[in-house]
């Protein structure tokens, strides 16, 4: 006996699930990525994005519950920032768009993990 659409469908969402499981924090493509930083362990992310315990791993690690969006590197203009880098310091822009406010969680994790670096978000609710 066939196996039935549904089944089929879910079979299949269950693949590329698995797909996407896999390639998760190998991709070069966002200059970003908090998996490839703070990577979600695998029992999480094989719960799957909506599952109360993966959002609630998400929030507790990252402070958002999702990826961040539309992630990309800015050229670093001449703002306050910019004017008060000591010697041998450099900045480094990004734009994101994230689902609760700042992954101000994550952040914190990375500045403990790497002292030097320091973390200046600036909250924009401007439409683009």
């Amino acid at each position: 006996m066939p196996a039935s659409s549904p089944a089929k469908l879910r079979e299949a969402v269950g693949r590329r699930h698995d797909l996407a499981v896999a390639r998760v924090g190998n991709s070069r493509a966002c200059p970003f990525d908090l998996h490839a930083l703070l990577p979600v362990p695998a029992d999480v992310l094989r719960l799957g994005p909506d599952h109360p315990d993966a959002l609630g791993w998400l929030w507790e690690q990252w402070g958002t519950t999702q990826a961040l969006r539309h992630v990309s590197e800015q050229a670093v203009a001449d703002t306050t920032a910019s004017q008060t880098l000591a010697p041998g310091e450099t900045a480094w822009q990004l734009t994101f768009w994230s689902a609760d406010w700042t992954p101000w969680r994550a952040l914190a994790a990375l500045a403990v993990r790497r002292p030097a670096l320091r973390f200046d978000p600036l909250p924009s609710y401007a439409v683009r």
